[in-house]
């Protein structure tokens, strides 16, 4: 194979070229306003330097989530500790 001709592939009509960039734009701009939609989401201050990236974006989403599951967890376990006095209050009726 000649190396000048490697990768190129079969040439494209523009018209088929101009279908994929659009598609490739409308696929884009879905994906920054789905993160864009998450920032809002997230209780956490963002600088005054901007829009967050979306390397931020991510690791504020999963420090959050991690943040809740324990919540969670720390919950679960006083509903525990609550179910297990209320039945010893119960016994002393």
């Amino acid at each position: 194979m000649n190396p000048s001709l490697r990768g190129q592939g079969p040439r494209r009509h523009p018209r088929d070229r101009m279908n994929h960039n659009a598609n490739e734009r409308l696929r884009r701009n879905l994906l920054n306003a789905q993160f864009d939609t998450l920032a809002n989401l997230l209780p956490i201050p963002w600088n005054n330097h901007g829009r967050p990236t979306k390397r931020y974006i991510i690791e504020a989403a999963l420090q959050w989530i991690e943040d809740i599951q324990y919540r969670e967890f720390q919950y679960m376990e006083q509903v525990r500790h609550l179910q297990i006095e209320n039945a010893r209050l119960a016994n002393e009726i």
